[in-house]
């Protein structure tokens, strides 16, 4: 097996590691976005619900709160969101421990003369046109130790095919296959957060006023 081959094999993992980068990439905004957007109305939530808790039904009509269940259950829709975006934040890390040692191991071989495995804005190219890549730097049977500094960009790459050291290098890009079962568990966080439902700015300000 050679270096062309070797890759091959890996592309499969290598599609599921570039998804993983990309719902990092999303769900760090909705992250950013969420804790901004919530701000500190899970404390207040919990400051409400305490109110709303220590009152006599006579108490709560004299401020206008006709169900005691329902004000509460409409306040609780805040709680879970803080939660859930916890837990997104920690399946991202976990996430992105696995796709920072394939960027690194994968920066190194590049370095090193393997072509680049991305497109305009480290977008992965196709297999088809990376297998095609792979065949053109493939033309050359020439031991990669035998290479001389002075040699051109184009001869150095058509020269790794066979380099046992490289070769070896891409087969262990993974020490553990990433699987979409990582991705997946994290994409229905993500999906959670995005569809969870945040009282609006003045119904929040009503319910804060039950404090004053």
């Amino acid at each position: 097996m050679n270096i062309p081959d070797s890759m091959n094999e890996i592309w499969p993992s290598i599609q599921i590691i570039i998804k993983q980068k990309e719902l990092i990439e999303k769900a760090t905004q909705t992250i950013v976005q969420g804790r901004e957007k919530l701000g500190e109305m899970p404390t207040e939530a919990i400051n409400i619900i305490r109110f709303l808790n220590s009152k006599f039904r006579y108490e709560l009509e004299e401020v206008r709160v006709s169900d005691r269940i329902a004000t509460i259950l409409e306040v609780k829709k805040v709680l879970p969101k803080r939660s859930i975006i916890d837990q997104l934040e920690e399946g991202c890390e976990t996430l992105e421990l696995q796709v920072n040692k394939f960027k690194n191991r994968i920066e190194s071989l590049m370095q090193k003369g393997l072509p680049s495995i991305y497109v305009i804005n480290d977008k992965l190219i196709t297999q088809e046109d990376y297998i095609q890549k792979m065949k053109e730097v493939a033309k050359i049977n020439i031991m990669f130790s035998g290479i001389k500094g002075s040699m051109t960009t184009n001869a150095f790459l058509d020269t790794m095919s066979n380099d046992f050291h490289v070769q070896n290098e891409v087969k262990h890009v993974f020490t553990l296959k990433p699987t979409f079962a990582k991705y997946t568990e994290v994409d229905e966080i993500y999906r959670r957060v995005t569809k969870l439902i945040v009282l609006d700015e003045k119904r929040w300000e009503e319910l804060l006023d039950l404090l004053d």
